[in-house]
């Protein structure tokens, strides 16, 4: 059997991890080796105490002050190591020390260009795998736009993926390798294996018939019960502790009458297991959200890929409120399909109220909503696991 390094180099929240380690587990039923070089060792660990193969990913740490929202994948890519040839070469010499040392038949990519990068100087292997905005569109030059919503000029794009093929080229002539005509050339070394459904996709134009289908794995946990059972609307509202929006939203809530479930992610003080506050249960531990779609009447959250998926699966309503790029374009493509509510940047004067009701009540939605559910109505996650290890195995 095969020794299999599960990469995650970029990115964070619960959906990176979820996914390897669903698709790690199929892997190791086939009997191959799989070790997890991971970003977020602490929260790997926390999910998953009983795996024994973990190791800290090498990463680029970026800082200063917040950018503007990238232009392209590219732009991205200068963003996490790939602005600066020095910083690149420390970043993938650290890469191929981790190969070396572990000497994998084949990597997967989980968000991991300079770990697709480093395995490409050393002739190994790979799948590019994820989701629509983790496996770009590759196939056209410049790399495209990541901004639907409005008109990037071709040369502002062109100007990123120059930068990025300069230093890229600077980092293969250090080993000897020759240069590279395009920057897609990155994305095009690796197989790719495209975890989505095209009405998920970042990248609406891409096409074809490669969509596989979301792994829609679940965190351990469960549902509370006395929410369950309310007879009031009931919302589960999962976000990020950092969102300073978040606060507000829960104050006001509180006073209507809904019964309300929330997981804050990234609570450093999460106290409690389950606190109970008028009509707003707090659950310190991630819920399962297998358990909790059947009861919910709204979803609230930022756009992750999982639980997007899982509630556009459940035919439910999402509020969505993106807190970056990723999150943005899944809001922006939903809310164009009449397949979600949306909102950008909410201030002190928005009106929380007027939209959880919209949100909940929209008849086109929740009509788009039913449409989308019968479409996928025998979808099944297993299945594309399975189809990913097939895929690996016939490599292999």
């Amino acid at each position: 059997m095969a020794n299999i390094l599960y990469v995650w180099e970029l990115g964070g929240g619960y959906g990176h991890i979820g996914k390897i380690f669903y698709i790690g587990r199929y892997l190791e039923q086939q009997g191959h080796r799989v070790s997890y070089p991971v970003r977020d060792l602490p929260r790997a660990h926390a999910l998953n105490p009983h795996q024994n193969q973990l190791l800290q990913a090498p990463l680029f740490l970026r800082r200063g002050v917040p950018l503007p929202m990238a232009l392209n994948y590219s732009d991205v890519l200068l963003r996490c190591g790939f602005a600066d040839p020095t910083a690149l070469g420390g970043l993938i010499r650290g890469w191929r020390q981790l190969f070396e040392l572990a000497k994998p038949d084949v990597v997967l990519f989980d968000h991991a260009p300079a770990a697709m990068l480093a395995a490409t100087t050393l002739g190994i292997p790979g799948f590019n795998i994820g989701t629509g905005f983790t496996v770009p569109q590759h196939d056209l030059d410049p790399m495209p736009s990541l901004q639907p919503w409005k008109q990037i000029d071709h040369q502002a794009l062109q100007q990123k993926d120059s930068a990025v093929l300069q230093s890229i080229n600077q980092v293969l002539g250090s080993f000897k390798l020759e240069p590279w005509q395009r920057v897609n050339q990155l994305f095009s070394s690796s197989s790719s294996l495209l975890l989505a459904w095209p009405e998920i996709d970042h990248y609406p134009a891409r096409g074809g018939d490669d969509y596989l289908g979301p792994v829609l794995e679940s965190q351990d946990g469960r549902v509370i019960d006395a929410w369950a059972g309310s007879p009031l609307p009931r919302i589960f509202i999962y976000l990020s502790a950092t969102y300073k929006p978040g606060r507000r939203l829960f104050n006001l809530l509180r006073g209507q009458p809904y019964c309300i479930l929330t997981h804050m992610r990234d609570n450093a003080t999460p106290g409690a297991d389950v606190v109970q506050q008028d009509n707003l249960y707090l659950s310190a531990r991630p819920l399962d959200l297998n358990q909790v779609m059947p009861h919910v009447d709204l979803v609230i959250t930022h756009g992750g890929q999982t639980t997007t998926a899982l509630t556009l699966l459940s035919g439910k309503p999402m509020l969505l409120l993106p807190q970056h790029l990723e999150q943005a374009i899944l809001s922006y493509r939903l809310r164009q399909q009449g397949l979600a509510t949306s909102l950008w940047a909410p201030n002190d004067e928005t009106d929380w109220i007027r939209i959880v009701k919209s949100a909940l009540d929209n008849p086109v939605i929740k009509n788009n909503l039913a449409n989308f559910r019968q479409r996928y109505q025998t979808y099944d996650s297993a299945q594309t696991a399975s189809s990913v290890v097939q895929t690996i195995n016939n490599i292999l």
